[in-house]
Parts: structure tokens; sequence; C-alpha cells
């Protein structure tokens, strides 16, 4: 059995760190699953702690509140880091230019103990002068790591050029789905009667683009087109914009609505996507994409951006329509597209062989008990 440090900087309720907590969550349990002993270890805010998780830690404050997640720690955080590090044979860091990660990398390579980077993107989507000042250290840092897991192909070549010449081994290993219920959530079209559910759902920070899914809800409303159009989230910086939409188009005469629904806890995002029958991506270059991965595993069939790293796969597996970035009127006319009544169940179909191909549960668990068994004192 392998003891595994599984850490992540921020735990929460409502989402508002995104993916990398839900991934390390489910990674710890199908890790577990493989009978290896996966703890995870994270700060949460204080009014925001992660409920019903099997996760320890303690609560964090922001050094400066405009950076709230790069600032983020405590001291007892930090003791209880320094403790774990000591125990585990190896600890697997979701990887950021962020005080909880970085520490944990520094702690590990004092104390001599083994590390998997995770980077989920973070460290190659933003590579503006400030960065790469900050990167100049952090390089030198992580470069120690024994092995470094990609999400795509695209982050393993982007991670290469961040490494440069001593870039540790790369592993490509895409995000586990989130827990499922284990009911066949297969959407049928309309199935209720009621106007068909378009579903945006992430934290609403620029980079997500929600203002490109409020568009096209404008474009469709003015074209008479009765969807529902629905926002899910945590505010991210666009919070009032996508108000100052809602109340646009509320006054707007004829069919179709956008709304927004809040955030929503981590344990109810499956149960929610399975309500709508297209869910929407439309963020910059999405590395990955956790609720897109749990949309297409739900048989929800999908619009994305030429920029996100699974656009590839939609495409050759038909498991929606990919159009160019930063287009709502495109978006429509592929929502148009996967709803008329010919085309809709091949969608799904595409999703369902999709999601048993690249994102099974069988194929985590093989990757990851390979992994954590080569770091075994027994391996």
């Amino acid at each position: 059995m392998t003891e595994v440090l599984r850490i992540v900087a921020i735990g929460s309720a409502t989402g508002t760190y995104g993916g990398p907590f839900d991934t390390a969550v489910n990674q710890a349990r199908i890790g577990s699953g493989a009978g290896h002993h996966v703890n995870v270890l994270c700060g949460h805010f204080a009014d925001d702690a992660p409920l019903g998780r099997k996760v320890g830690g303690s609560s964090v404050r922001s050094l400066i509140p405009s950076l709230p997640f790069v600032t983020a720690f405590s001291s007892r955080l930090a003791l209880k880091i320094w403790k774990a590090v000591r125990r585990a044979h190896v600890v697997h860091i979701s990887f950021a230019r962020e005080a909880i990660p970085v520490f944990s990398l520094l702690v590990a390579r004092l104390t001599g103990t083994s590390v998997i980077l995770q980077p989920h993107g973070m460290l190659t989507s933003r590579t503006s002068r400030k960065h790469a000042l900050v990167d100049l250290p952090l390089r030198n840092l992580a470069r120690a790591s024994k092995i470094v897991i990609a999400l795509t192909d695209v982050e393993a070549e982007q991670l290469r050029a961040w490494f440069g010449a001593s870039c540790p081994p790369l592993m490509i290993l895409g995000n586990p789905t989130p827990l499922l219920d284990g009911r066949d959530h297969m959407s049928l079209l309309d199935e209720d009667g009621g106007p068909p559910e378009l579903l945006w759902l992430a934290r609403l920070h620029p980079r997500k683009r929600v203002s490109v899914f409020g568009q096209a809800a404008r474009t469709a409303k003015r074209e008479g087109l009765n969807w529902d159009f629905c926002v899910v989230g945590p505010d991210g910086g666009e919070l009032p914009l996508l108000l100052e939409m809602v109340s646009e188009l509320s006054r707007s005469p004829g069919p179709g609505r956008l709304r927004y629904e809040g955030a929503i806890p981590g344990a109810e995002v499956a149960q929610r996507v399975s309500k709508c029958q297209v869910f929407v991506l439309t963020a910059d270059s999405e590395p990955w994409g956790n609720v897109l991965v749990l949309a297409i595993s739900l048989g929800k069939p999908c619009v994305v951006p030429e920029s996100s790293a699974l656009a590839t796969v939609v495409r050759e597996f038909g498991a929606g329509i990919v159009v160019p970035d930063d287009e709502p009127n495109a978006v429509v006319r592929a929502v148009s597209e996967i709803l008329s009544e010919h085309r809709y169940g091949s969608f799904v179909d595409g999703c369902r062989e999709l999601a048993a191909r690249h994102f099974s549960d069988a194929y985590q668990r093989q990757r990851l008990d390979a992994l954590y068994r080569s770091f075994s004192p027994r391996a």
C-alpha cells in the first residue's frame, strides 16, 4: 500500500476554486479503491468549508484580498502540511502559482519526499511578464518532481516548453468524471414537454466568457426561439455583467429567457447537469473542463469552442458541435442543429461512446494504481 498525500490549495462547498478540488477528491476515491491510502489536504475559507467530503485541512485567509487563492494561507495549515508530507511516500500536488501548493512542494523538497505535480493547465494558461518572473524560481523548484501529469497532449507540449531542457517525465491523464449516483442519466429530448434547457455551469470568471452565452440568449430571443439559457456558478468577477443581461432580456417580449441560479455545492452538480438538454462551454482555451466531461458522461450533447483542449475528441466522436471562439451566433446555430429531432439521438450516442472510451473510472483506476504503486516502498 502506498501512502499518498493529495494536496489541493482550496476546498469549498460552493465550488469557488473550480475543478482542481473535485479532481483531487475523485482521484483520492479512485486511488483508495485501488488499494492505496490516499489523504486529501487543503485549505478552506471560514464561510465555505467543504461539506460531506473526506478531506483534512484548516481554515485559511487571503493575505491580499484581490488575490484570494494565490495568497491564501495559515500557520495551522502549514504545520499540518509539514507533518503530513513527512509521513507520505509520495505527495500529489494540484500545482499553481499559489502559496499553499508552492509551500507543499518546498516542504517535500526539504524532507526528500517524492512529488507528483498536476498543474491542471494553470501554469501554461497564464504567460504574462508578471507570471514569467514568478516562474524563474518556481521552475527550478518544480524540476525535481518525479513526474508531472498533463491533462492532454496539448498541455504536455506546453509543459515541455515551460520546463525547458530539464523537463521531468510527463504522464497524460485527464481528470476523473465526478462521482455519479449509478443511475442512467442519458437524456431524452424535451422529455417533460417544456422548452429545451441550455446549461452553462462554471465560475463566472472573465476567461470563462459567460457573456458569450448571454449574447447567444439575446440572439435566440430575437429569433423567437423558445429556449431556457441557465447559468450556474459562483461569481468570479462577471456577475454584474450577467445580471445586467438577465435584466435586459427579462424586459424583452417573446419566448426564451436567460436566468442565473447562483452557486451550488459540488455534490449537486451532477444532478443539475442531468436536467439540461445541451451543455454549452464558452471558456477561452479550456485545458480540460470537469463539468464538460461530466455532461458528456451524462449523455448531454455539448457546444464547445475551437480553443478547448477537448474540442478534437468532441468532434471525432460526434458528442456535440465545435464552434469558433467568442461567436454567440455560432452557438445558436450549433444548438439548433443539436436540438433537431432527427439529430439529437446521434449526439447522445456520441457522448456515450466518448465517455466509455476516455472518461471511465476503470481507465482512471488502472493509470492511478500503476502510478501510485511505483512509489510504494516495496516497488
